[in-house]
């Protein structure tokens, strides 16, 4: 069974669920609750039936049933509620759901009430709560409006001006063979409404797109219907692609009443055939389609136009859209093929896709009462390929309103919170009668006799008043689409105009917090004896500003905050506290702000509660009415109690009373009309005491006898309340609570006056002394913080709390620290330190009256102000290209790293340049760039910015290897010799380097020797310059290269076995990444390695030293463009050419003599694929269809292609090694398959996953083995595939990347493999 524990009923769901075994009674499951609560009346129910406290002893629930207990709170406020919300006020909630009695759905509509008006008021009376999480729609979310197509979507209400996010009604998409539409219908809810303006799409005004056209409905019940959807019309995605050879591709439709069909073909690649000079000719498809109905046989020919056929050339995506209508109703079954196409070489951009079976009924769609906007777009590259966001900007300007004192309906404004109320309640309709022609009232809602007119019509009245800058007091702008219940909708309503709807009997009511008089009197007279009880909310963690969220329509209806600081929020000690809530219904700044305004003053005023009991004349209040009260326990007014006689002039009370000579007085009395008038007192020149009083001017009606009364000085002889609950207690007895009414709370200021009500005097008892000291301590981030603390002596006498003050500016501003605090002392965190501090402790007595408080000698916060260290250990050490300074580290914990600046000699810190900034490490790399004296300096920083007292400094030398000398190059037979005069110097080692061509920078490195003499084979014919530089031990050269030139003369090829002249063969061979341009080989665009392999055949075998003697011709890239052109065509410079052949910088040459003796023993097969499928060993290919030829790596290689078939019929046993080569010529855009090996036990598959961007190796299974290499659009791919007993691996090589990756499972063997296929053929 599930038990369900309702902690709080105020908030269900705030709740505890257990999953119990169902084996004991009800009683015996909810003793541990009741145990906790024993003194808390519960409620229980089973499944939704309310349990009476005999039948919890015996009934035992079963193994489904659901267990739901929760407090009682019609019998007022229990400890266990006291323990949820310690909030008198919240008692409302209670109060209203006594009244109602057990009703169930009241006590539900009183759930989101009770939220409303609790939070309302005790979110400024209580520390501020946390912001529930914001409901997410389509119109009230953080992304903004976004239309939606969910089904069951609720049919929104409008109210005001708001920009909506619609619901998509219907979608299809139509194509006239080069262009598609999409068609749109989209609603905005139940109408009608006065205006549809601002259309966006994708955020941008729908006039900004080209080809895009819409209509309107305003939402009236004899509209017709939008163009273009006539029809309805259902779109079924599809994506068969259609091939000659193929067969028929069949799709079944959805709908079972079908009256029309539609299919879709797309050409996505574009229709036509490239020509031999790259232009684009003419490409025909014929496709042809049946249909039948389900449950026939017999397939009916689909006569489609043109016969099926389409004729393009183009090269870019085109549709064309077939159309059968008045079939017989039903549900069909269609299929499409392809029946021709004009070609399929890889010359024919012919590939055609069925992409879309639609169904059509046949009905105008009027949607009576349903706002539409219907859009018609083309699709062009200004929208996205999914739906665009589709938004508008509607109005709602009136509601029908039933006004009894005319019997008649009116206008109101339904932007007006507690019309547009009424109207949700009401819901009446002024609609065309279609049967009459005649417009006529149409009511959906409840009768309006059921409604409290006069109370929502005052309440009305408050909104609509006009402010300053003419705009209404409250206005309500809102599309209520969510699933909400009908009170959780009319509190969205109701708080924008700072009221509640409730039921009040059997009427709808309206509550409007707004400034009012008192309509009754309470005082000693007539408030039952030891009833009257206080509170005060506590002061600490007040929310010291407010955050309302709104939807701000100056930003186009976006989430926006306004947020009003409370009048000591600059002041707080403390953080910033927040309270936030959310206004669903305003879109105007001004309004949230003035909302914020009025919370936080209600947060700043709104601190006594009271309760009192009284005769049932009390019920001559009602919920948020104002009452005046008058006691003598604080001292609200001097006297009260109930008249013994009067007079026109004079009156007679039941008690005496004191008049001071210097006050003036007056008399309140509640006549026995339920009038309330107040006249003042005749003054006396001397202090008086007597019990019968003589008015300034005569009362307007005599007081009779036992009306009550209330008499003190004249500004305060009460003081006024506003009612939050009633609730009988006992036949002719009522409990009201009330809040505190203060007038400056409807005020738009935050500085008016508040009166002092009470008449006590404020010499309260203070604390002895106040002592204070500091501490400073390092938190676990490394920062040092300073606190102070605060203690006093408990005085004598009575004491409530204390309220803890502090000033860092001798006394003229204090901060308040904490409030209403029990103990004697407190730490107030935060402070500066080098600031000074005093703290001021007052004393609060038991009726919230705080004492002037006594001040402490000032304590000045020294904190930590000590700078770090200076920096030790500083040096420096030549690296190649610069220094590597470095140092050892500060000890400090509150280090914040270290500056370093550079000069130049001898240069002052002031002098030289930051080069690195808070710094945390012991250790910096310096770039030098030419040789020098540098000086360096370093200080260390804490967190607080103190920096080391002096700099450490140091002196650094930079030097580079002297230029070589004496550079000669001798030519002795085949080899050079290199000579030069070494560098001279003590303790350094140089090395030197050797380079040949036209300049240092573009020459091919010879060699490097630290001796002063190089020898080397070079016997290529030719004028050579050679450069030579030296080094030292950092790795940095000689400033200048010295040069030597050579010219070798060739002396003839005389042993020369065979030549080889690649520029007059054609650069015949293999090549990756290469191509022959002018005669030259040149590097493929976009390749980063290439290679060219000759294959040489000797005419015999030749015993003898091997040399090859090569020779490569290239220049350098020149650097001319069109754009540095300074020259006219007829100089001799226009001659050259902009941009030269090639470079040889970085090329080498490699050779390589070997006997082939045939294929190694172990060798089951090797297959070249040059130019033949049969294997080495004798293999034939087992099927060989649409074979072509490319060039591989060291010789040509098959072209597998789409339609490319080739395999073998090949024995592989189940441990082998298989290597394979695949020459990427393109980049990989989609998954492949390169290689499948299938025996009986099972198959393996080599490929490349595009999705996770691996190649894989995968049997039957799913075990793969995945590695991610390195790869270039142009590459060359080794593939190496390894099984072992227990394991499987993967290699992978990419050429052009250099790069090499490997995989290794835990996979056994598949078994053994009778066939190899070079296409994804898994059988």
């Amino acid at each position: 069974m599930k038990l369900i524990f309702v902690r709080n009923p105020i908030a269900p769901d705030k709740r505890d669920i257990r999953q119990l075994e169902a084996k004991a009674t009800v009683a015996e499951h909810i003793a541990p609750i009741l145990r906790e609560w024993p003194d808390t009346v519960f409620s229980v129910s089973v499944n939704g039936h309310l349990l009476e406290i005999e039948e919890w002893d015996t009934l035992v629930p079963g193994d489904d049933d659901s267990v739901v207990v929760h407090p009682v709170l019609a019998k007022g406020i229990s400890n266990f509620f006291r323990a949820i919300v310690s909030v008198a006020l919240m008692s409302y909630v209670g109060g209203v759901f006594g009244k109602l009695g057990g009703n169930p759905f009241w006590k539900s509509v009183f759930t989101a009430v009770g939220q409303y008006v609790g939070g309302r008021i005790a979110s400024a009376i209580l520390p501020p709560p946390k912001q529930e999480e914001q409901q997410q729609s389509s119109t009230y979310g953080w992304s903004g409006p976004r239309p939606t197509a969910k089904p069951g979507t609720p049919v929104a209400k409008t109210y005001g001006t708001v920009r909506i996010a619609p619901v998509l009604l219907a979608r299809y998409v139509t194509s006239d063979g080069s262009n598609q539409y999409l068609n749109l219908l989209y609603s905005g809810g139940e109408g009608p409404v006065d205006s549809i303006d601002n259309i966006f799409i994708d955020g941008n005004p729908i006039g900004n797109y080209v080809n895009v056209t819409y209509d309107t409905r305003l939402g009236t019940n004899d509209q017709t219907p939008i163009a273009n959807f006539n029809d309805t019309i259902t779109d079924f995605q599809l994506g068969y692609e259609l091939n000659t050879e193929g067969d028929w591709a069949t799709e079944q439709t959805v709908g079972t009443a079908v009256q029309g069909l539609q299919i879709t073909v797309q050409f996505p690649y574009g229709l036509a055939r490239v020509k031999d000079d790259g232009g684009l000719g003419t490409a025909t498809v014929t496709v042809a389609a049946q249909y039948r109905l389900v449950g026939d046989s017999t397939w009916q020919e689909w006569t489609l136009t043109n016969g099926g056929t389409t004729s393009d050339a183009k090269n870019t995506s085109i549709w064309t859209t077939y159309r059968l209508d008045n079939v017989r109703p039903g549900q069909y079954v269609v299929r499409v093929r392809c029946a021709k196409k004009s070609g399929t070489s890889t010359r024919d951009i012919t590939r055609v896709f069925w992409t879309m079976l639609s169904t059509i009924l046949y009905d105008d769609f009027a949607y009576p009462n349903r706002v539409l906007v219907g859009i018609r777009a083309l699709a062009t590259n200004q929208l996205s390929n999914s739906d665009p966001v589709v938004t508008w900007e509607q109005t709602r300007s009136t509601v029908y309103v039933w006004n009894p004192n005319i019997n008649e309906y009116q206008t109101e404004r339904a932007s007006n919170p507690y019309w547009a109320s009424y109207d949700l309640i009401h819901q009446c309709k002024y609609l065309m009668n279609i049967n009459t022609g005649q417009y006529e009232y149409f009511i959906d809602g409840n009768p309006a006799g059921r409604i409290d007119y006069s109370a929502f019509a005052a309440a009305a009245a408050y909104a609509d008043q006009l402010l300053e800058n003419g705009d209404y007091r409250f206005s309500l702008n809102i599309y209520l689409s969510e699933n909400l219940s009908f009170w959780d909708a009319l509190a969205r309503f109701s708080i924008v105009g700072r009221g509640v709807i409730i039921p009040k009997g059997t009427l709808y009511s309206c509550i409007c917090d707004r400034p009012s008089e008192p309509v009754q009197l309470f005082t000693v007279g007539n408030i039952t004896a030891k009833s009257f009880k206080g509170e005060f909310q506590s002061t600490k963690d007040r929310a010291t500003s407010v955050e309302v969220t709104f939807y701000n329509k100056q930003k186009d209806y976006s989430t926006d905050q306004a947020i009003y600081y409370g009048p000591n929020y600059e002041l707080t000690a403390m953080a910033a506290n927040p309270v936030q809530t959310t206004y669903y219904g305003i879109t105007d700044y001004r309004h949230a702000y003035t909302e914020a305004a009025y919370l936080s003053r209600c947060n700043q005023y709104l601190i006594r509660t009271e309760h009192l009991e009284a005769d049932i004349d009390a019920m001559a209040c009602t919920l948020g009415d104002v009452v005046d009260v008058q006691h003598d326990i604080p001292k609200w007014g001097d006297a009260g109690g109930r008249i013994v006689s009067a007079t026109e002039t004079t009156v007679t009370l039941d008690k005496k009373v004191t008049l001071l000579a210097r006050y003036s007085y007056a008399i309140k009395i509640r006549l026995y009309t339920d009038q309330i008038i107040q006249v003042s007192v005749r003054s006396y020149a001397q202090d008086t005491t007597t019990s019968t009083l003589t008015v300034t001017e005569p009362f307007p009606v005599v007081p009779k006898k036992y009306d009550v009364y209330a008499f003190g000085r004249s500004n305060i002889v009460t003081k006024p309340f506003k009612i939050v609950n009633i609730a009988k207690n006992g036949d002719q007895k009522v409990k009201i609570t009330g809040i505190e009414y203060i007038e400056a709370v409807y005020e738009e200021t935050i500085d008016a006056p508040v009166l002092q009500y009470s008449d006590h005097e404020r010499s309260l008892v203070e604390v002895a002394t106040v002592s204070t000291n500091q501490e400073t301590y390092l938190q676990p981030d490394g920062t040092t913080v300073s606190v102070l603390h605060v203690s006093w002596p408990v005085p004598s006498g009575y004491v409530q709390g204390y309220s803890v003050w502090y000033s860092s500016d001798g006394g003229s501003t204090w901060l308040l620290w904490e409030s209403g605090i029990r103990s004697a002392g407190t730490t107030i965190t935060g402070v500066k330190a080098l600031v000074t501090y005093i703290v001021k402790v007052s004393t609060l007595n038991d009726i919230g009256m705080v004492s002037p408080g006594v001040i402490s000698e000032p304590l000045y916060i020294t904190g930590k102000i000590t700078p770090p260290a200076n920096v030790a250990g500083f040096i420096y050490r030549e690296v190649s290209g610069g220094f590597l300074l470095s140092w050892q580290a500060n000890t400090e914990i509150d280090l914040d790293g270290y500056n370093i600046f550079q000069g130049a000699n001898n240069a002052t810190m002031d002098s030289s340049v930051l080069i690195a900034e808070r710094i945390m490490g012991t250790s910096l790399f310096v770039p030098i760039a030419q040789a020098g004296l540098y000086s360096f300096h370093i200080v260390a920083f804490d967190s607080s910015g103190n920096a080391s007292a002096t700099p450490a400094t140091l002196l650094a030398s930079f030097a580079v290897p002297p230029d070589v000398t004496g550079f000669d190059v001798v030519r002795v037979g085949d080899h050079l010799d290199f000579l030069w005069q070494a560098i001279a110097g003590a303790g350094t080692t140089y090395t030197y380097e050797i380079r040949r061509g036209a300049n240092w920078n573009v020459g091919q490195r010879i060699g490097k020797t630290t001796s002063p003499y190089y020898n080397c084979l070079f016997p290529t014919p030719g004028d050579h310059h050679f450069w030579l530089k030296a080094i030292d031990g950092y790795g940095n050269y000689s400033v200048n290269a010295v040069n030597a030139q050579v010219i070798i003369v060739d002396a003839g090829n005389r042993n020369a076995v065979i030549t080889v002249n690649q520029v007059a063969n054609g650069w015949i061979g293999a090549s990756l990444n290469t191509y022959v341009r002018d005669g030259g080989l040149q590097l493929a665009d976009g390749a980063v390695r290439g290679q060219h392999i000759v294959e040489v055949s000797l005419p015999k075998s030749f015993t003898a030293r091997n040399t090859i003697l090569a020779n490569m011709v290239g220049v350098t890239y020149s650097g001319i463009t069109w754009e540095s052109a300074s020259f006219t065509w007829d100089d001799m410079e226009a001659l050259t050419p902009w941009e030269t052949d090639g470079d040889i910088t970085g090329i080498t040459l490699d050779h390589q003599i070997s006997l082939y003796k045939g294929i190694p023993p172990g060798i089951i097969e090797s297959i070249p694929l040059d130019g033949t499928v049969s294997g080495d060993l004798g293999t034939p290919a087992r099927e060989a269809a649409n074979v072509t030829y490319g060039s591989g790596r060291f010789r040509r290689g098959a072209f597998i292609q789409d339609a490319t078939q080739l395999s073998w019929d090949i024995n592989i046993p189940s441990i082998y090694n298989v290597v394979f080569y695949v020459s990427v010529a393109e980049p990989i855009v989609d998954n492949a398959v390169y290689l499948t090996l299938a025996g009986p036990e099972g198959r393996l598959m080599a490929g490349y996953d595009r999705n996770k961007d691996v190649f894989y190796l995968e049997d039957q299974l799913g075990q793969r083995n995945e590695t991610a290499v390195e790869y270039k659009d142009i590459d060359w791919l080794t593939f190496g595939l390894v099984q072992t007993q227990t394991t499987r691996k993967l290699y992978v090589y990419s050429f052009s990347a250099n790069a090499a990756r490997s995989s290794e499972e835990v996979y056994g063997p598949v078994g053994s493999f009778t066939a190899a296929f070079l296409y994804p053929k898994c059988n």
